[in-house]
């Protein structure tokens, strides 16, 4: 189910109970198993299925692929490739207009507002996530750090979480292998822990392998 929700004052606020709204129309008919939900995105999708897990215990698994978990770290996110070209100011004014007037929301500046800003950030609120949660990263993506301090928030809250890289991606994946690697990591963490009862070939993985060759 891919929801398409409606744009909100702030964007975190009651996103688990406007996605669960949708869960619920979709299984009233029966097709779907709405005590089993599993959560996926990636970039600001990533945020909104991690910030979900934080407003809710019914999701039963997470997957987050390259998404900003702490919005207050945003402002200072700097990629490997503007790092080499000189362009740290080029990043700082994107993630300033991104936070402020692109999909983050917050509208205002850090320092007006910095609760606003607290409220909207996963990492913030991780102690209030039940889900297991696997934080996969592309190694040169320019939010490397969101996905490490969330998953040493999980780690020292003792969730369950697993945090892999796919070596020479950054913001998206293009590496065959590496999209094999990805697939294969998501759907053994869903069956794990939405779907026990099935035996897999092989155990869900917890951390990265080598990229395979394409072919």
């Amino acid at each position: 189910i891919y929801p398409d929700l409606p744009t909100n004052a702030a964007p975190s606020a009651g996103l688990a109970d406007r996605i669960l709204a949708v869960v619920d129309a979709a299984g009233d008919d029966g097709s779907i198993d709405t005590d089993r939900i599993g959560l996926w995105g990636h970039s600001f999708g990533g945020w909104s299925v991690v910030m979900s897990a934080t407003q809710s215990p019914r999701f039963k698994a997470v997957v987050a692929l390259n998404g900003p978990y702490n919005l207050q770290l945003a402002l200072s996110d700097m990629s490997p490739n503007q790092r080499i070209l000189g362009g740290n100011t080029t990043d700082a004014v994107s993630g300033a207009r991104w936070l402020e007037t692109g999909q983050a929301g917050m509208v205002q500046s850090y320092w007006t507002d910095p609760e606003r800003y607290r409220r909207g950030s996963p990492f913030e609120n991780a102690d209030r996530i039940a889900a297991p949660v696997l934080l996969i990263h592309g190694e040169l993506d320019f939010l490397g750090a969101h996905a490490e301090q969330m998953y040493a928030a999980l780690v020292r809250l003792r969730r369950p979480a697993a945090l892999p890289y796919l070596f020479g991606e950054d913001h998206s994946i293009h590496n065959p292998g590496n999209a094999r690697i990805y697939y294969d990591q998501l759907t053994a963490w869903f069956d794990r822990y939405l779907r026990p009862e099935v035996p897999r070939s092989g155990p869900a993985i917890a951390v990265a392998r080598p990229p395979s060759t394409p072919g």
